[in-house]
């Protein structure tokens, strides 16, 4: 599975929009709400929730926000082209202890 595009959304509470960033991918394996997924930028790990799926044809089309601590959001970073992260690899997480981790990251402000 390789990002086929990406945003940065803005947060808007009235609209409860969650700013961040935002990738979407194409899955031939069967993903549900809420899974998690990392991605490998310049030798750092990003972590995604998936918060939509689509389903086009016989293809999963997936939408998922970064997550994590914040600090080491891919939002907070400067200077990143994000076209360069189109077409990058990213792979399933399913260690439940991993999981674990990345929410309690999540909370931490």
């Amino acid at each position: 599975m390789k990002v086929k595009s990406i945003e940065n959304v803005q947060s808007d509470k009235r609209n409860r929009i969650i700013g961040g960033i935002y990738i979407t991918f194409n899955s031939i394996d069967n993903v549900c709400k809420d899974d998690y997924f990392k991605l490998e930028f310049k030798g750092e790990t990003y972590n995604f929730q998936v918060t939509s799926i689509k389903v086009i044809g016989g293809i999963l089309e997936v939408q998922a926000c970064e997550t994590g601590y914040f600090a080491n959001k891919l939002s907070n970073k400067e200077g990143i082209d994000l076209r360069t992260i189109v077409g990058i690899e990213i792979s399933p997480i399913k260690d439940k202890e991993e999981i674990k981790q990345i929410r309690e990251e999540s909370l931490w402000c």
